[in-house]
């Protein structure tokens, strides 16, 4: 077995550190949680960008990035690229929960909370007031979003699969 090159200790390095950011943000998270505000300060959209980074970190160790003249600056780059992908993926996912392109037992139902008098769904509304409706649900977009950060190809298959379903019905209404 050949030694570590230096790139190997770069890259195992930036990993770890991200990670370790990951960590800090996690236990401010639950400081802050197990506090006077309680959860409801902080809308799922932060825990689904938490598990969709966790996802793609922890599968790091089973990537080997193919970088060109691997530099600190390019290996962070890719890693902040890998996260910033899954955050996407993780978005997508839910939206496709919430608007109910994908369902059954294993995913999350979603509620609305009710609008005030006057006011009209937004997007700020509709990231902090659309939530899971049974902390089941909870655990269920969490595991969706890591699932979506470490599978890199789970949400375009699937966005892949609805398009052809879509495509099929269209074809069997024109038969």
């Amino acid at each position: 077995m050949s030694d570590p090159s230096p790139h190997d200790w770069t890259y195992r390095a930036l990993v770890l550190g991200v990670v370790a950011v990951a960590l800090l943000f996690g236990l401010w998270l639950w400081r802050s949680i197990g506090s006077d505000g309680g959860a409801d300060e902080y809308p799922i959209s932060w825990f689904i960008i938490g598990a969709a980074i966790m996802g793609s970190v922890a599968n790091e160790s089973y990537r080997r990035a193919g970088l060109l003249h691997p530099t600190t600056g390019r290996i962070a780059a890719y890693l902040c690229w890998k996260s910033a992908v899954s955050i996407i993926f993780a978005f997508l996912l839910y939206l496709m929960l919430v608007a109910g392109l994908i369902g059954g037992d294993m995913f999350p139902k979603f509620v609305a909370r009710p609008l005030p008098e006057g006011t009209y769904w937004n997007m700020q509304r509709f990231l902090t007031d659309v939530e899971p409706a049974t902390h089941r649900d909870i655990a269920k977009i969490l595991v969706w979003s890591f699932i979506a950060g470490y599978a890199e190809r789970f949400v375009p298959n699937l966005v892949g699969r609805i398009i052809k379903s879509v495509e099929q019905e269209g074809a069997g209404r024109q038969a």
